[in-house]
C-alpha cells in the first residue's frame, strides 16, 4: 500500500498494522508470497516485480491521460 500510496497526486497516510488489530476470523499465513516458477514449463512468462508492475500501471495510466487530453 505505502508504494502504491507515494505514486498517487494527493498525499495519504498509511499507517502500519497486524493480522491481530484487524480482527479477522479467518487465520492467515505470516508470509504467503505469490511465485511463478510453475509458469515457464508452460511457456509463459514469469511475473514481474510487484514494485515494477505498479510502477508500469501508473506509467501507462499516465500515458492514457495524456492521449485523451491530446484529442
Amino acid at each position: 500500500a505505502a508504494h502504491i500510496v507515494r505514486r498517487l497526486p494527493v498525499p495519504i497516510e498509511v499507517a502500519p498494522t497486524t493480522w491481530a488489530a484487524l480482527q479477522l476470523p479467518a487465520q492467515r499465513p505470516a508470509y504467503s508470497a505469490m511465485v511463478s516458477r510453475r509458469l515457464e514449463p508452460l511457456g509463459l512468462d514469469p511475473l514481474p516485480d510487484w514494485k515494477a508492475a505498479i510502477d508500469e500501471y501508473f506509467l501507462v495510466r499516465e500515458a492514457a491521460k495524456m492521449a485523451v487530453k491530446a484529442t
